[in-house]
């Protein structure tokens, strides 16, 4: 009974420290910044009016839209969401009433994206980002780097003590970690319940390779090279199921975390390479949260405060 006992207390504090082990708000702050500018992107590519004049017998409602009746809205309506959409991604970006600002911000995103899959198109590059937007509206992502700092300086007339280091600032990183595992293992899963093994064993990698020649326009013809290499193909197959199944790996084993974590990367950019298929937001997703931005930006900021502090002791010299 002790030993259960021990074993459950060993797992609950690996556990805590996975996802609260105290870290400073650097990260989040860095990764507030680049996400809404990725968000931002992506919002200003939206052009929703077109949905309105679409025939009725395409529009499948689907989710929330079929709980709560919700229809599209007039052109002007939608045209106006539009802009407010990208209003709402800068605002979020410069941390302006953050968790204001965040909640509308994803509030408007799950309607103008949702939209569009309610017509059957399904937006497969906004998956990652919604699901983060959706974090983001429970994190204190504007304590640091933001106009909410700026303010709250301005209004207590006095320098702003650095945040304390909090579990805080660790969580949002970690959610984004297992969101990445899932969307990969999920992926890899179906792959072999709808095709088994075949998926990657077969000359099924081939004529994706070949079809993405001519549906799409991939900056590269590495595609119809490696489609004319049978056991290449088969290779990058096997090792790309690989991959996805193993990604759970990267919350359980931090020495395996690096290098699935970059081969999921270098999977992405093959397939951006090969077939014209660019998954933006899973690619910003190992560029933000993947990469330990919180210690590199800390010891930047830290040895530009010793430089700071050193040339007045020169100059007094």
């Amino acid at each position: 009974m002790n030993r259960l006992r021990a074993a459950l207390l060993r797992v609950g504090s690996t556990w805590n420290r996975f996802w609260f082990e105290p870290s400073s708000a650097t990260h989040l702050a860095f990764a507030r910044i680049v996400f809404y500018w990725h968000v931002y992107r992506m919002a200003g590519g939206l052009v929703s009016p077109p949905w309105y004049g679409l025939s009725k017998l395409v529009w499948k409602p689907i989710s929330f839209f079929e709980i709560f009746h919700l229809r599209p809205f007039e052109p002007r309506v939608l045209g106006a969401l539009d802009s407010a959409f990208v209003v709402l991604a800068v605002l979020c970006l410069f941390g302006v009433l953050t968790r204001i600002t965040t909640v509308l911000c994803i509030l408007v995103a799950l309607y103008l994206v949702g939209l569009t899959n309610d017509f059957g198109k399904v937006s497969h590059g906004w998956s990652a980002t919604i699901v983060m937007m959706t974090v983001f509206t429970f994190t204190r992502a504007g304590d640091k780097w933001s106009v909410d700092a700026l303010l709250r300086r301005f209004v207590l007339k006095r320098p702003l003590p650095v945040p304390e280091r909090s579990g805080e600032y660790t969580w949002p990183i970690r959610a984004a970690w297992l969101v990445v595992t899932l969307m990969y293992f999920s992926a890899g899963l179906s792959k072999l319940h709808h095709s088994g093994i075949q998926w990657a064993l077969s000359d099924n990698l081939r004529w994706l390779l070949i079809r993405h020649q001519y549906s799409h326009h991939p900056p590269t013809k590495l595609g119809l090279w490696v489609a004319n290499h049978e056991d290449l193909s088969r290779a990058l197959g096997c090792m790309s199921l690989g991959l996805e199944l193993a990604a759970p790996l990267m919350l359980v084993h931090r020495y395996l975390r690096a290098p699935i974590a970059l081969g999921l990367f270098g999977m992405q950019m093959s397939i951006a390479l090969m077939m014209g298929v660019v998954f933006d937001g899973a690619l910003y997703c190992f560029f933000i949260f993947f990469v330990p931005w919180g210690t590199l930006l800390d010891a930047a900021e830290h040895f530009a405060r010793l430089k700071l502090r050193a040339v007045p002791a020169e100059s007094n010299a």
